[in-house]
């Protein structure tokens, strides 16, 4: 059974939207491109954590679970979360991750050599 349709226009579709900014409320710009002095300066612990966190991870498979960078990106993590926080907040996952691969590493590492010394040999057929 079809639904009665109705022809009566609704009078708030054809009625102009409202605008966002009022030119005359507004008398100081919110969209100020000059400098700003009010920004505390940062010492580029956040970057710092940042950088070493993600170059960590290829590290850590490249040259062996020992690698001091991941634990730089934890620390300067930490010491840069009250500066910028999704930076320090990468920094110390990527270092986490990184140390956990390295632990990873160490245990199939040795996992592989005491099937070695038992004589079986995983890679043989």
């Amino acid at each position: 059974m079809a639904m009665p349709t109705d022809d009566r226009d609704d009078e708030a579709d054809d009625l102009p939207r409202p605008k966002r900014r009022r030119p005359a409320e507004d008398e100081a710009d919110d969209y100020d491109d000059g400098r700003r002095d009010d920004l505390k300066p940062t010492t580029g612990f956040a970057l710092t954590a940042m950088i070493t966190g993600i170059v960590a991870l290829p590290l850590t498979c490249l040259c062996g679970p020992f690698n001091p960078l991941s634990l730089c990106g934890i620390i300067f993590g930490f010491l840069g979360m009250k500066q910028n926080k999704s930076m320090a907040l990468t920094g110390v996952i990527c270092g986490f991750v990184s140390l956990a691969l390295g632990i990873i590493l160490i245990i199939a590492r040795i996992g592989m050599q005491a099937n070695m010394q038992n004589g079986q040999n995983p890679f043989a057929r």
